[in-house]
């Protein structure tokens, strides 16, 4: 669920590097997810946006995407399935054990997945081949993260997967095609959805391919999970609700500079409590205006634009602040949350 060039060269480039997300509809069926793989990080990343913040930037080079600096490791892929989804479970190891930061394990990276994927999928399971136009003005919303076709996300997906010689063949030309259209929107930092009659079918079938469900992965690593793990080492967080509450609203937010990026609301929850854990702060103290100054936000974005969507989001918050109140926060119970009408238990 915003948006020139720049490099992303690493995840120390804290609040400036990451589109801002919208949220998905967020209720729907039981599943049990994986954690996700470690893949290597997509790479370009370009700026200028109408929410004032700086946006992944993508390459206009077809043939190419250079390698990132920060880079994350591979997992290997097995031959084409009809099921990408079972592929990408059956080949997963231990998530983010490797990563840098303040990281999360790889049962509390499962557990945060499965909080995101209710928020944004409507399903406990990632739901890598999610296609709708949320009318949210970020155009058409994909994916187990809510990638936009008018915020860059997207097409740095496509362009990842395009690329990967692992691809499946048919299904990398499908998506290619709408390579051009999808550079243009991002920069442009546009809804429209011209040139992408089909698009969203493709997408769809491309899910089917694991290297495709990586490519995802991957994206998601580099925008989102690095930099949250970066913020969470940065203010002295040691709780894993911690970690998992900058992560998760990270996906929503985004990582940029405008009022409704995380960022803000991580200086906005800094000032309420006085100071971050790394300077003294209760740690519990800081999360819990975190978590108040985040629904603060939703319920009054500074973007008017998003003011419907996130309106209709504020249970995400809410069920962020009962897992608060429930004391778990080594999330090292059952955790029952009921944001938009249906309960729903995780593990």
């Amino acid at each position: 669920m915003i948006r020139s060039f720049i490099c992303v060269i690493s995840a120390l480039l804290l609040f400036t590097l990451i589109p801002d997300k919208a949220a998905g509809n967020p209720f729907g069926e039981e599943a049990v997810i994986t954690p996700q793989t470690e893949v290597s990080a997509p790479t370009e990343i370009s700026s200028d946006s109408v929410r004032e913040q700086v946006v992944p930037s993508i390459s206009s080079d077809a043939q190419t995407v250079s390698a990132s600096d920060q880079v994350l490791s591979t997992v290997s892929s097995g031959t084409q399935t009809d099921s990408a989804s079972e592929q990408v479970a059956s080949s997963t190891s231990s998530a983010s054990s490797n990563l840098p930061f303040s990281d999360l394990t790889p049962e509390q990276l499962k557990i945060a997945n499965m909080l995101k994927s209710i928020f944004e999928n409507e399903s406990k399971q990632m739901k890598y081949d999610y296609a709708k136009n949320l009318k949210d003005g970020r155009g058409i919303t994909l994916g187990r993260d809510g990638y936009c076709t008018g915020t860059g996300d997207a097409v740095l997906v496509v362009q990842k997967y395009i690329n990967d010689p692992r691809g499946n063949k048919n299904l990398q030309a499908s998506l290619r095609k709408y390579e051009a259209a999808l550079v243009k929107l991002a920069k442009a930092e546009s809804d429209s959805e011209e040139g992408l009659n089909g698009f969203a079918a493709a997408w769809k079938a491309a899910a089917k391919d694991p290297v495709f469900c990586e490519s995802q992965d991957a994206v998601s690593n580099e925008l989102y999970y690095n930099p949250a793990m970066k913020v969470a080492a940065d203010i002295g967080a040691q709780l894993p609700l911690t970690k998992v509450a900058l992560y998760e609203a990270s996906i929503q937010h985004g990582m940029g500079q405008d009022e409704d990026s995380l960022g803000a609301i991580v200086k906005r929850a800094t000032a309420r409590s006085g100071g971050t854990p790394s300077t003294g702060v209760d740690e519990k103290v800081w999360l819990k205006n975190f978590f108040e100054e985040r629904k603060a936000d939703l319920m009054n974005p500074s973007d008017k634009k998003t003011a419907k969507e996130w309106g209709e989001s504020v249970g995400r918050a809410d069920a962020m602040l009962s897992i608060y109140d429930s004391g778990n926060f080594n999330l090292d119970q059952p955790i029952t949350i009921n944001p938009f009408g249906k309960e729903f238990t995780i593990p």
